[in-house]
């Protein structure tokens, strides 16, 4: 991971729908992470196991929506049901990919966030 290794051209770093894969809370950076509540591919509890390797300073922002919303994939891939053991399901509707999308935007460019 490049931010593990070398910050100096950086001025922060955002994680939408991710955590990051290696610790980099030592970095003197600035760190904003977006995720979705009804995220069932990245989730909730993922984001808060991997807190310790994000600076203390890391700002931690819930949008409504899931995780194919971030982007633009297949209809059919837009939370996919999943089952299992610890599997968490969604317990609300889904929040139409324009509105989620607006939200993570808002989040992102927003001065008082990052």
């Amino acid at each position: 991971m490049y931010v593990a290794d070398d910050t100096r051209d950086l001025a922060g770093l955002i994680l939408w729908a991710s955590y990051t894969a290696s610790d980099i809370s030592d970095r003197p950076l600035n760190v904003l992470s977006v995720y979705a509540r009804d995220d069932l591919a990245t989730t909730i509890d993922d984001v808060d196991q991997h807190r310790s390797w994000l600076p203390t300073t890391t700002i931690y922002t819930e949008v409504e929506g899931n995780h194919w919303q971030f982007g633009h994939y297949s209809e059919s891939q837009n939370q996919r049901p999943q089952s299992g053991v610890g599997v968490r399901r969604s317990l609300h509707p889904p929040k139409a990919r324009p509105q989620q999308q607006r939200q993570n935007h808002q989040h992102t460019c927003s001065g008082e966030d990052l």
